[in-house]
């Protein structure tokens, strides 16, 4: 099973996930990574804190980029 790494970018600051995580395919690290930014959000949400601009930059183990989502393209605000 393919391994993903869900990197945090903020501005020029990049946070590695050194770990990343076996999942079935790009379709599953692309909901596993919305997901995970909802839960994110709702914590800086529920303190009080700035929604900042960062994104998950998702790579496979080759280095290679998977996707690109900003935190807040998973916002409704309807």
């Amino acid at each position: 099973m393919p391994r993903f790494y869900f990197n945090v970018r903020n501005g020029d600051t990049l946070i590695t996930d050194q770990e990343g995580v076996e999942m079935p395919g790009k379709a599953a690290a692309a909901e596993e990574a919305r997901q995970a930014a909802r839960d994110l959000l709702a914590e800086r949400v529920k303190y009080g804190e700035p929604l900042e601009a960062r994104q998950f930059e998702v790579v496979n183990d080759n280095g290679e980029s998977v996707l690109t989502l900003p935190f807040r393209s998973v916002l409704r605000l309807d």
